[in-house]
């Protein structure tokens, strides 16, 4: 997380390229895997560390496994950071430019970011796509905020304990 995405850019073509995967979706499966595992590191770390110790030993006075514990107990309590990450990642990866612009240079393996930048010409702009496209492609990530945001509060409450 150090180090700027920017300075990797001729390693990771040049090993990409070696080993025959530039200008594949694979590779941007990889970078967006790699790139979100620290991220995801971090906050399920903050959120197990949040959570109280007693409820562990209560659910193992209660003759639950460490499986189940985690199951029934630990986990509904992480539905609100994994919400986080998937809102937090799928933003990242769907309105990615840099990545797909360096990597995918054929036209039939274009996202939808760099599909918009082709109406932007040396002397003219096309806006009227571009601004098309550009609220096309906010609809899919409203719709998945709110689908998240759903489960996010639901998951604030599951398992806590009540009364």
């Amino acid at each position: 997380m150090i180090i700027p995405l920017q300075s990797t850019i001729i390693p990771i073509f040049k090993l990409a390229t070696a080993i025959s995967l530039i200008n594949t979706r694979t590779l941007m499966i990889l970078l967006y895997t790699a790139g979100a595992i620290p991220f995801a590191t971090i906050i399920y770390t903050g959120f197990v560390k949040g959570i109280p110790s007693e409820m562990e030993e209560a659910a193992a006075m209660e003759g639950c496994g460490k499986t189940r514990t985690f199951f029934t107990i630990i986990f509904p309590l992480l539905l609100p950071a994994t919400g986080t990450v998937i809102v937090t990642n799928v933003f990242t990866i769907w309105n990615d430019f840099f990545g797909p612009l360096i990597y995918l240079y054929s036209p039939g393996k274009q996202t939808l970011m760099t599909l918009i930048y082709q109406f932007k010409q040396e002397r003219t702009t096309d806006w009227g796509p571009i601004f098309a496209l550009s609220v096309i492609a906010t609809i899919p990530l409203i719709l998945l905020f709110f689908f998240v945001q759903d489960k996010f509060l639901k998951g604030l409450t599951a398992g806590a304990v009540k009364g």
